[in-house]
């Protein structure tokens, strides 16, 4: 969905296969990891399905609609060409993000980068904490 990938070119065999598989894309161990560091600090994680757009507007109600029906939970700018950059040369991923907004698109109400950001730092603690966690126990 983001309309690009970073793997568009010539590829660098020594960096990663050509057609690197994206279906487990996430490392078990390290989300397990992750979910024990949340549920240990009371801090509530939840899986879902993310779907990478461009940005940087936000969604219109039409595009919320859309990605709902297609299976989408959550919707960032970043992260998808990292995982897919990641996955390509072999690298263990655990994707965490902050939900920093929530649209519905039957009452849409504007939302201000303002509030994102601030909500983005209010979380920001706790995404450290779980960060530090998982770094404490890579094996």
């Amino acid at each position: 969905l983001t309309g690009s990938n970073p793997l568009i070119g010539p590829n660098e065999e020594t960096w990663g296969i050509r057609f690197p598989d994206m279906t487990q894309a996430y490392d078990k161990q390290l989300v397990s990891i992750a979910e024990k560091a949340g549920k240990n600090n009371g801090i509530c994680l939840q899986k879902g399905v993310y779907a990478g757009l461009t940005g940087p507007c936000l969604e219109t109600p039409a595009e919320v609609r859309f990605l709902r029906a297609i299976g989408a939970e959550a919707v960032g700018f970043s992260t998808v060409h990292e995982v897919i950059t990641a996955v390509h040369a072999g690298i263990k991923v655990l994707g965490l993000s902050t939900i920093t907004n929530v649209h519905d698109p039957d009452k849409p109400v504007e939302s201000t980068i303002e509030e994102i950001i601030a909500v983005a730092k209010e979380s920001s603690l706790k995404l450290a904490s779980i960060i530090s966690k998982v770094i404490e126990n890579i094996t």
